[in-house]
């Protein structure tokens, strides 16, 4: 992502050279320096390879990406350290989950068969998915985290053997619930349970503090969605694929246009952050020549990947987090492939 100090030159002769910059990589996964604190930088290192991957998804150490073949099908996983992919099913399509040491994966396809893949000696075979981490508790001084107001020892119960939906969060005070069939999202609390969503939601990430971030419609008027337990529900207006910081105090999400008949990718998306702390939203990106989707932070926090759904290539850049108030995208534009 690109922002810093500006840089002398022409914007708009810079976004042609960026652009003749990424055409000319034969890349599928780059990793972008950042100038500043956010904005996109200039690719340093390049794939040799031409495949069109989607959905980044990192590995709980950071040195890995989980990414998918066009459309969702296929499965690959990309060794940051030297750039190299290993194919592990071209024709899957499903869920796959790390465990949480990172050396095994969980298959689990859409007809409902599991599988387990090993990352170390990449050897692919039956088995039962692992249980996903639990996040810790956070500190009740974290603002905006959900601090209990009965008394701390009467605390959630074990989960239920059978339930319809994942566990995606899960506190002695606080878990969540979705079940992607329906659509539904419930928030369970030793003072009963709240329904966040009736039907419809996906796009579902609960931050550390336990805020409920998810989606609403179809992809292309999508609407965003919050909820925490302390202030309820809250309609971020038009915007998809949220993705939460480390910290839980920003959500970066993607707002693409589309055209009036549809199509695999958009006609322009960008990045946008919703800055908790300071109630505001700002844009991250203005790159018409890029389709940014999907943005995911990495387990540190310290760098953010996204997939450009008009080239197929799967970018990493530095996060040092939001810009500060007063920016403006025409800076961040400027200062696209400066050091």
């Amino acid at each position: 992502m690109r922002r810093g100090g500006s840089a002398p030159g022409d914007p708009g002769a810079t976004r042609s050279g960026l652009l003749l910059l990424l055409r000319a990589l034969a890349s599928s996964v780059l990793i972008l320096a950042c100038s500043g604190q956010t904005g996109l930088g200039e690719p340093v290192s390049a794939l040799t390879e031409k495949v069109f991957l989607v959905t980044p998804r990192w590995s709980p150490d950071g040195r890995q990406l989980l990414v998918s073949g066009q459309g969702g099908i296929g499965l690959s996983l990309i060794e940051l350290a030297d750039r190299s992919r290993s194919e592990i099913d071209p024709l899957f399509v499903g869920e796959a989950l790390f465990s949480p040491d990172g050396k095994t994966l969980a298959l689990r396809w859409a007809d409902g068969l599991q599988q387990e893949y090993a990352v170390g000696n990449r050897q692919l075979r039956p088995a039962i998915a692992p249980p996903r981490p639990a996040p810790e508790l956070p500190e009740p001084a974290n603002p905006g985290s959900f601090v209990p107001t009965q008394d701390p020892l009467q605390l959630l119960g074990s989960p239920p053997a059978f339930v319809a939906g994942e566990l995606l969060f899960d506190s002695p005070y606080l878990r969540v619930w979705f079940d992607p069939y329906r659509g539904t999202v419930e928030a369970e609390t030793t003072n009963g349970t709240r329904q966040v969503a009736d039907a419809g939601a996906w796009g579902v990430q609960v931050s550390v503090q336990g805020r409920i971030a998810y989606c609403l419609g179809h992809l292309p008027d999508a609407s965003l969605h919050l909820y925490d337990l302390q202030h309820g529900h809250r309609d971020l207006g038009r915007g998809a694929q949220p993705a939460w910081s480390s910290d839980g105090s920003q959500l970066v999400f993607t707002l693409a246009e589309w055209a009036p008949e549809g199509g695999p990718a958009p006609q322009q998306a960008e990045l946008y952050l919703h800055d908790l702390p300071l109630d505001r939203t700002v844009r991250l990106t203005a790159t018409p020549e890029v389709a940014e989707m999907q943005p995911a932070f990495s387990p540190r926090g310290d760098r953010l990947a996204f997939a450009d759904w008009r080239s197929g290539q799967v970018l990493v850049a530095r996060w040092h987090g939001a810009p500060p108030p007063g920016e403006q995208v025409e800076q961040i534009r400027r200062s696209a492939g400066s050091r």
